[in-house]
């Protein structure tokens, strides 16, 4: 009989508390045999656990302690795990369980470092497959797919976000005007496309690194295109040596910046406040539409989550988790075509150094590209991007707004005839860069996220602080002035450009309408040299005057 009760009775795992139990009831008198009746254990289980109480209850009194530290630990980690997750699929970098458990496992160790906690090694966490499964519930993550490489983003929210959009727009009456959508996107605007680092065979210019040379630009725009918002751009210096005589304040995008150049919270914050909400509601009083906006985004660690109560006109809707990539407008084109924009221009403006300076080798030119021209270029590029592009972008989160027989050019065909344009320009220099090269500067994507930094960036606040090591307190910004000789030497060059387009059109109303509308846009600049040449003339005969 005893032999058959130990073969058909189901082993059961003794926790610390029954084990404690068992310890408190001898110590209360009763023999082994009471306790193993009223635990239901076998008697050899109770004596053995009897036999080590000394040990458990040693144990015992450091365990709650123990694990509590290391549930802690396990939550902190597990909190940016899920922002290094979401950083990864934004970014488009593909995952699987033994990526996602080997980085938990590094981000557990290096956490446990950081706060100093040992304890308990023996249950060290090991990142299992059943952690991970009660992960993905506890987070959210059930629709993240893990066959082989995991899947970048969640198809099936994607395909019901858009129906419960247009509820929210057609229950609250928003138009096409008022909805906006803003992105970030990193630029390494210092880096060509090519596998090297500056061109092809050229020797790497001495103190530039790669990290230091990216910038994050976050643009926006409604559904119709006709509202592109200023650009915001976060750089890792807030005065760059290349500001030395230009007010920050006059640059064509809204500037800021930390030490890792990313959209922080306090950023989003800020810009939402002081420079986004001001241009909506100039753009929807010269409409005459009514100041209320439908913003867009995602759910970056850098948008603050609070944002529905900064400001009632503005209803702020994130967009699902890992839908980036299949619905948001900006990343659907937007974003691709203005960067490519952007590397014709930088092509074209290495070529006319060159041309200014004939003694200039391309080494020479690239060295002479810096941050501000950057910010120029990428001003002038998203001037170049089209609202019809734009409002293209938009169909795939809202489309009720448009109708199935479009004849519009895909968006994949723009691009690539943009790819094209820039790999023509490359040539020019010329410079040995294909339609590749190109695709991957537009698609580049950031490195992952490492431990140190999601551990620094707790809130993602800790890095609002500058980085000095480009900056220089003697470099105050200079004010700039007009020159009467200057703008007469400029009009003059201006003149002579005119006159050599007009001496090589065969077509004398292109080149004369040409010539108007240039005259026509200096008109403003004429108009101050004129005023400084009436106020040295009155200096003159004040000067005469007094001399008599």
């Amino acid at each position: 009989m005893e032999s058959n009760y130990k073969n058909s009775r189901k082993k059961c795992a003794i926790t610390m508390s029954e084990k404690l139990e068992m310890i408190k009831l001898f110590e209360k008198g009763k023999s082994y045999a009471a306790i193993a009746r009223q635990i239901k254990r076998p008697q050899s289980t109770v004596r053995t656990i009897i036999q080590r109480k000394d040990n458990l209850l040693n144990f015992a009194k450091g365990d709650s302690m123990a694990t509590r530290k290391r549930n802690e630990i396990i939550e902190e980690m597990e909190r940016l795990l899920v922002i290094w997750i979401e950083d990864l699929l934004n970014k488009r970098i593909p995952l699987s369980l033994q990526i996602i458990q080997t980085k938990a496992k590094s981000l557990y160790q290096d956490i446990e470092s950081s706060t100093g906690i040992t304890e308990c090694t023996v249950n060290s966490f090991k990142a299992s497959s059943g952690w991970f499964n009660r992960f993905k519930n506890r987070t959210n993550l059930k629709n993240m797919k893990m066959h082989g490489e995991a899947g970048s983003a969640d198809e099936e929210a994607a395909e019901n976000f858009p129906g419960l959009l247009e509820k929210i727009i057609v229950e609250k009456g928003f138009l096409p005007e008022q909805i906006i959508n803003v992105d970030e996107t990193a630029l390494f605007w210092k880096k060509m496309p090519t596998k090297s680092y500056v061109f092809g065979n050229m020797i790497p210019i001495p103190g530039i690194k790669l990290n230091k040379e990216r910038i994050t630009i976050m643009v926006g725009s409604n559904m119709t295109g006709d509202l592109k918002l200023k650009p915001l751009a976060v750089y890792h210096s807030q005065k760059p040596r290349a500001f030395k005589h230009v007010q920050v304040q006059s640059l064509p995008v809204v500037w800021k910046s930390n030490k890792k150049a990313w959209v922080t919270r306090s950023i989003f914050n800020e810009w939402f406040l002081q420079n986004f909400v001001p241009e909506v509601e100039k753009y929807c009083r010269d409409k005459g539409i009514p100041f209320k906006i439908l913003l867009l985004v995602d759910n970056a660690p850098g948008h603050p989550i609070e944002l529905n109560e900064l400001h009632p006109n503005v209803e702020v809707v994130f967009l699902p988790p890992r839908t980036t990539s299949l619905l948001q407008p900006m990343d659907q084109g937007v974003i691709a075509t203005l960067k490519s924009y952007y590397l014709r221009r930088t092509f074209t403006r290495i070529l006319h150094t060159i041309e200014q300076n004939p003694t200039f080798n391309i080494t020479d030119a690239w060295k002479n590209y810096d941050i501000l021209s950057a910010i120029r270029n990428i001003s002038a590029a998203w001037h170049e991007v089209k609202s019809s592009t734009i409002n293209e972008c938009w169909k795939k989160i809202c489309p009720a707004f448009f109708t199935h027989d479009t004849t519009s050019t895909d968006e994949d065909e723009q691009i690539q005839l943009l790819i094209e344009e820039c790999v023509s320009a490359a040539n020019v220099l010329p410079l040995e860069i294909d339609a590749e090269d190109i695709r991957q500067f537009i698609f580049l994507q950031e490195e992952p996220l490492t431990n140190n930094e999601l551990i620094e960036a707790d809130t993602l606040e800790v890095l609002d602080e500058y980085n000095e090591e480009y900056d220089e307190e003697d470099l105050e910004p200079i004010q700039k002035r007009f020159s009467s000789k200057r703008l007469e030497a400029a009009f003059e060059n201006i003149e002579k450009a005119l006159s050599e387009f007009q001496a090589m059109d065969e077509d004398e109303e292109r080149s004369a309408n040409v010539s108007d509308r240039v005259r026509k846009e200096i008109a403003v600049y004429k108009n101050i040299y004129n005023d400084k040449k009436v106020i040295k003339r009155q200096l003159s005969m004040d000067s005469f005057v007094q001399k008599l």
